[in-house]
């Protein structure tokens, strides 16, 4: 091999590697992308659920009174609770279950298309992993 034939394979070689580099690239900037999406998803259904779950005090339900036990004075405090749930507390679940479900199938969706590099962006395997 002469000099010429080994300079045009070397710059065969380094062609193929930064088209290489380049395809690597562009699937992690792609699944980069959708992994932000997803993990902003995640992170907002998670904000939602831990603010529609938030318990609040409500200064009505508590009543207080001193009681004298032993000739000594205690503070005794009386909260009233609902035995039953209300339509509120019915709906913060069920819309908190919804964005849960949604967030699952968009993350088993994204490790699917990381497990079978060969899908297209329009296919994709969740039924299988369901």
């Amino acid at each position: 091999m002469n000099k010429t034939e080994l300079e045009k394979k070397s710059e065969k070689f380094t062609h193929d590697i930064e088209e290489q580099v380049d395809i690597i690239q562009e699937k992690a900037q792609k699944y980069g992308k959708q992994a932000l999406i997803i993990g902003g998803g995640v992170f907002l259904a998670y904000q939602v659920v831990k603010l529609m779950t938030k318990s609040s005090s409500k200064k009505d339900d508590v009543d207080s009174y001193y009681e004298e036990h032993n000739g000594e004075k205690h503070k005794v405090i009386v909260r009233e609770v609902d035995s039953s749930p209300g339509f509120f507390d019915n709906l913060k679940a069920e819309v908190s279950a919804v964005l849960l479900a949604m967030a699952r199938k968009k993350l088993i969706s994204f490790l699917n298309q990381l497990q079978t590099p060969g899908l297209s962006d329009g296919e994709s395997n969740t039924e299988e992993a369901e």
